[in-house]
């Protein structure tokens, strides 16, 4: 994918410096979890990494250019369903240069591939249902806008209105911007008659493809709120949609864009400072995302639970069986987690409270404060029995201007990942809370028991 970029600029006679900014942008932590959990890669990139590829070959002047634009299509819509996007995509492009007889053959092809996959597809049952989702069609429409304007995104911590509208601005006129050049140009090419260069059809391609997935989600997620959109998996898609903003505006301005000696550095500065100050908005994410990852493993092998997945309920036993195949194959073979000698003796007493929220509960600790190691910080430990488990915590990040004059990224309170009751056996727990400092762990009582028969926490 990055090759077909390198070949874009070589086409426009540009540098490569020019893709310098791209770098910058895909290449960071904004996505760590789309990165760290290995399904995603192959799914929510790899769908988009394959689109483009087919999007290169489909305006290609080779004939058997045409073949391998359907092959890459094919395994984009085998990634994520967000691969069909690619047949309307195409049909338009072809379409608007009247190039018939190779929309008919990509139309055909696909459009069969396409009619195959759909065949027999279930939709999970947790996913809200195409009717409660264009429900209220002002949060949809608020919410498309605002997906185009992720790229400009403040971050957790701020407050969500502010987000929002941050947003929903930007991607009001990232709208206006590209919307206005992209049908003056396509219509352009269909009036007079005209072709569209490689570049200029992977460049639309491009926009109208990541247009048609902010539509496609929020017809399939709306229903969730705008927190659907934050969900940092889905933030390569944003950086995409920024790409290819930064392609058209070189596109369509190559004379404007050399003779400007500001454009390169100004982009380049930007980038760099995006990649950067991504690091600072999601290391604390990715951080918690890591200890998820860590206790759901020795959750997993000692109590059969997955904490930071509520969807496991509804397929334990295929995600069991998966599991256990993997495990006995030698296929899978776990990982070394910091758990397992987790020491009896205990430290002083730790202030915390227990909050209920109906089918889960969380442990808030207000005064704690965590150093900076890769398994540094607090653990709640719930025990009854032989029966125990380990749930991670998150310290939020302070703010910039907090950070510097504190010298601390980390804030002075954490809470613990929503503990499903549905995932605790026992009515009755003793709660702790282990602190890991420099891999070693320290014990600390609390002087609380959870009981969930009263749905309750109760102090001795």
């Amino acid at each position: 994918c990055v090759g077909l970029f390198i070949k874009w600029f070589k086409n426009q006679n540009l540098s490569w410096a020019y893709l310098a900014p791209i770098t910058f942008i895909i290449f960071n932590i904004q996505y760590f979890d789309a990165i760290l959990w290995s399904m995603i890669p192959f799914q929510h990139i790899g769908v988009y990494v394959w689109a483009i590829v087919s999007l290169y070959f489909l305006n290609g002047s080779k004939s058997y250019h045409l073949g391998i634009s359907l092959l890459f299509a094919i395994i984009s819509l085998f990634s994520d369903v967000s691969g069909v996007l690619l047949l309307p995509v195409g049909f338009f492009l072809l379409g608007i240069q009247r190039k018939w007889k190779e929309l008919t053959i990509w139309a055909a092809i696909f459009g069969l591939v396409v009619g195959y996959y759909f065949h027999d597809l279930t939709v999970p049952a947790y996913r809200p249902s195409i009717s409660s989702n264009i429900a209220h069609p002002s949060t949809l429409i608020s919410m498309y806008i605002a997906m185009h304007g992720l790229w400009l995104d403040p971050g957790n911590g701020v407050n969500m209105n502010i987000r929002v509208t941050v947003t929903f601005i930007a991607g009001l006129l990232s709208i206006v911007f590209i919307a206005r050049t992209y049908f003056i140009k396509t219509y352009s090419i269909w009036k007079n008659h005209q072709k569209l260069t490689q570049n200029e059809f992977l460049t639309f391609g491009g926009i109208g493809l990541i247009a048609s997935a902010f539509f496609m989600f929020v017809i399939n997620r709306s229903a969730e709120g705008f927190e659907a959109i934050f969900i940092t998996r889905y933030h390569f898609l944003y950086a995409l949609w920024a790409v290819f903003c930064y392609l058209l505006i070189i596109q369509e301005n190559p004379i404007n864009i050399l003779k400007n000696k500001f454009f390169l550095p100004a982009t380049l500065i930007l980038s760099i400072s995006y990649c950067i100050f991504s690091y600072f908005l999601h290391w604390q994410d990715m951080d918690y995302f890591r200890k998820m990852l860590l206790t759901d493993s020795y959750e997993w092998r000692n109590n059969k639970i997955i904490p930071s997945s509520p969807i496991y309920i509804h397929e334990k036993n295929r995600v069991d069986h998966i599991y256990e195949n993997a495990f006995n194959t030698g296929l899978y073979k776990g990982i070394d987690d910091p758990f397992n000698n987790i020491p009896q003796s205990k430290g002083q007493p730790i202030h915390v409270k227990v909050l209920d929220y109906n089918h889960a509960i969380c442990i808030l600790l207000p005064e704690f404060t965590r150093k900076l190691g890769k398994n540094d910080g607090a653990y709640v430990i719930l025990k009854s029995g032989s029966e125990n488990h380990i749930f991670p915590t998150k310290n939020t990040r302070r703010s910039f201007l907090s950070m510097l004059r504190n010298g601390s990224y980390y804030d002075t309170a954490a809470f613990s990942i929503p503990i499903l009751k549905e995932y605790l056996k026992s009515s009755e727990y003793e709660l702790e809370i282990g602190v890991m400092e420099n891999e070693q762990m320290i014990i600390l009582e609390t002087n609380n028991k959870i009981i969930l028969s009263n749905f309750q926490s109760s102090n001795q």
